[in-house]
């Protein structure tokens, strides 16, 4: 009966030692992404690999999307979304959305985010290796994050849309030209809604 207790003890020790605390890493992540001035980031949605572009944002409400055909630009004041193969450009003034925008994404969701769980996974898709499941304590917004073993993002799921787009590449902080509005050639047709 000693050896059992023993070797039940060594045993959950052991385990102690090795599990990893979901607390831990969010504050990790927390820490790395709580005061981002700019990020860059390309990106593919995980239900669809046709849907996939990049998307460069500052801090604001300024951003550009690019995704095949079409880019979209905001200064924070006016977005611009421009269709390559119809040449032409709709200009309509910015709205923000209190659910799910960029500005709160990138730059505001992880710091009004708690976590929920954390799970050890193998991805066959991504490098993934951790699933840390949050949820916005004001919106109520659930989302997953999957991340390799240096908990960098590979992935973001939304649990609202049914929606996980993989991360190919993420860079923050980076230098940004500050000018989002385009150069719009006369060639191409203005639909200005402003």
């Amino acid at each position: 009966m000693l050896k059992l207790t023993k070797m039940l003890l060594i045993l959950l020790f052991v385990n102690q030692a090795y599990s990893i605390d979901k607390n831990s890493i969010f504050k990790e992540l927390k820490s790395k992404y709580k005061n981002i001035e700019s990020i860059e980031i390309s990106y593919s949605n995980a239900q669809n690999s046709d849907i996939k572009g990049e998307l460069i944002a500052l801090k604001g409400n300024k951003y550009r999307i690019s995704m095949g055909s079409r880019i979209i630009s905001c200064d924070g004041k006016t977005v611009w979304n421009y269709s390559i193969p119809q040449k032409s450009i709709l200009i309509s003034e910015f709205k923000e959305l209190k659910s799910v925008s960029i500005e709160n994404l990138f730059f505001s969701e992880i710091n009004q985010s708690k976590v929920l769980s954390l799970n050890t996974i193998n991805s066959t898709e991504s490098d993934a290796k951790y699933e840390l499941s949050l949820v916005n304590e004001k919106t109520d917004f659930s989302y997953k994050l999957f991340l390799d073993e240096n908990k960098n993002i590979k992935s973001i799921y939304f649990e609202d849309m049914d929606e996980e787009w993989l991360i190919e590449k993420l860079n923050i902080n980076i230098k940004v030209n500050k000018n989002f509005e385009p150069n719009i050639s006369d060639d191409i047709e203005v639909i200005d809604l402003r």
